[in-house]
């Protein structure tokens, strides 16, 4: 990433997190936990890897679909959506407001920039996998990425993973946001790697949220196999 480009991408992150906040403080709610890792990842996936057009009326259409397992996360994304150009950064201030298409959270048909629902569960995963099968059997070429920060269940989680690759699905990834804090976690995601890598799904780890890291977790992404993302946050 050339510095150009990554000052452009640190002032776009800089406008989403005023936006963010400005957002949460009208409404008298605190922002989330460590939620600059989050709009770093949200801005290098969505102005690198997220696949997106304009069309002949110049709107900007997702081809993509995006599964988010975190609910506390939606007010970041309409941050997010709005400097990307879904919808009027002015709309912002009617979050959560009657009659807003910014809702707490998100509604398909409303809402620009969105073409799943969210659902705060790890059953995400599930019905990602299950998406991108049905995608994969009609021939599409969109990719499904889970962004998945939850975890209750993973032995789900496992089997899923499991599910996937004996069907040979190669169109899906799975993004796993995990803190270095989380001496739980760390076991699992080692669990987690050891399964992927077993199974020989493309893996790819970021020690960090920052651009660079990031960049490098993603730099391939293969039409053959299924991808497994981890992206290590404090």
């Amino acid at each position: 990433m050339n510095l150009e480009k990554k000052q452009l991408m640190n002032s776009m992150g800089e406008k989403i997190k005023n936006n963010y906040k400005d957002m949460l403080e009208r409404i008298e709610v605190s922002p989330k936990a460590n939620y600059e890792n989050y709009v770093d990842i949200f801005v290098y996936l969505y102005w690198n890897v997220f696949n997106l057009h304009k069309n002949e009326l110049d709107f900007i259409k997702l081809e993509d679909y995006i599964f988010i397992s975190d609910e506390e996360l939606t007010p970041l994304l309409y941050a997010v959506l709005a400097e990307k150009g879904f919808f009027p950064s002015e709309e912002l201030c009617n979050f959560a407001r009657l009659g807003s298409f910014l809702q707490y959270l998100p509604n398909v048909k409303t809402t620009p920039g969105i073409n799943i629902p969210l659902i705060s569960s790890v059953s995400e995963f599930v019905i990602a996998s299950s998406f991108a099968q049905s995608m994969h059997e009609k021939g599409s070429s969109s990719k499904v990425y889970c962004v998945l920060n939850n975890r209750e269940n993973t032995k789900r989680i496992f089997d899923e993973i499991k599910r996937i690759s004996s069907i040979g699905l190669s169109n899906i990834v799975l993004i796993v946001i995990s803190s270095k804090a989380d001496t739980n976690r760390i076991k699992e995601d080692e669990e987690l790697l050891s399964l992927v890598e077993n199974l020989n799904w493309e893996v790819s780890i970021s020690d960090n949220s920052n651009l660079e890291s990031l960049e490098s977790a993603f730099v391939t992404t293969s039409k053959e196999r299924s991808k497994f993302v981890l992206i290590k946050v404090f």
